[in-house]
């Protein structure tokens, strides 16, 4: 299992994860798409707790959380991460 930093992407590719960009977008898609927290710490196969700290900038997710998120919404990582409108 791969794990990356997203700070250190952050840092490497200048977006904005410390103002919580991938929180607001990935709250944004899962009330677009009607899912719960609930439902997403379940797909991604983590606690709801967990899952709410990835809204709120708290915690950021794996490269494969980041990749499932990416694929269940069809967007792009960079999307996600703030470098890319859809």
């Amino acid at each position: 299992m791969l794990y990356f930093n997203l700070d250190y992407i952050a840092v490497r590719y200048n977006c904005q994860v410390k103002n919580n960009v991938f929180g607001k977008n990935l709250r944004e898609l899962r009330r677009t798409y009607g899912y719960t927290q609930r439902y997403m710490a379940e797909f991604l196969g983590i606690a709801q707790p967990s899952y709410i700290r990835y809204e709120n900038g708290s915690a950021e997710p794996n490269f494969d959380n980041l990749v499932r998120i990416a694929e269940l919404f069809d967007v792009s990582a960079d999307f996600l991460l703030g470098r890319a409108d859809i």
